[in-house]
């Protein structure tokens, strides 16, 4: 099963990516890989390996890190997920030493927001609420607070996206699926949510953010 109840990361890739090809990703020891099918068109891979703590030029230890995926290839993109951006660009990195295709980044936040201006509502998921950025006060320390969509207009929502206030969107779909996507285009979910609705929603998501390279 593949460990997905961390962030995820989303990238778009140009030449076709087989199951034979991501077989040099693992090559030393200290690695390991695993690769299967999710579906007929979806790579699963999991990654795993022991980056060395040193000090001074002098390894002390081994820290085992861990980045999984899914490949989608008709779309050609790929969601990784891990509890570290830095583990995720480590991953995407050695990736693009044995796949001769180009990997960019890719970001949802962004997309929606285009989307969203253009007044184009017509996405795959609904807006339901926001977190914005607020200065502390003697009676409230909290930095960030949730508005609901419901309880703001559509003029007051532009103003805080123009002001770049907004960190974090939050998502309905049909059945109650709820995904979260910040600032920095990071793709989260509930603790609560279960793998076919994590990969319903990014199947959809992946399929709204392909209409970019079409």
């Amino acid at each position: 099963m593949l460990t997905w109840t961390t962030d995820s990361i989303l990238f778009h890739f140009v030449s076709e990516i087989k199951i034979q090809d991501l077989n040099g990703l693992a090559t030393s020891p200290f690695e390991d890989l695993s690769i299967s099918k999710k579906n007929d068109d979806v790579i699963e891979l999991v990654y795993t390996w022991l980056d060395p703590v040193r000090v001074r030029e002098k390894i002390l230890s081994r820290e085992q890190r861990s980045v999984s995926c899914w490949v989608f290839k008709s779309e050609k993109f790929i969601c990784a997920f891990s509890n570290s951006e830095s583990s995720i660009a480590y991953f995407m990195s050695k990736l693009s030493t044995i796949i001769p295709t180009q990997f960019e980044r890719v970001f949802p936040y962004d997309y929606w927001k285009k989307f969203y201006y253009s007044k184009n509502l017509n996405w795959f998921a609904k807006l339901t609420s926001i977190h914005i950025e607020k200065k502390p006060t003697s009676h409230d320390a909290t930095e960030i607070k949730k508005i609901s969509i419901k309880n703001i207009t559509e003029f007051e929502l532009e103003s805080l996206f123009d002001n770049n206030s907004v960190t974090n969107l939050t998502f309905h779909m049909e059945g109650n699926s709820i995904f979260y996507i910040d600032i920095n285009s990071v793709v989260s979910f509930p603790d609560t949510a279960i793998e076919n609705d994590v990969f319903y929603t990014l199947s959809a998501l992946i399929k709204e953010m392909s209409r970019k390279y079409a």
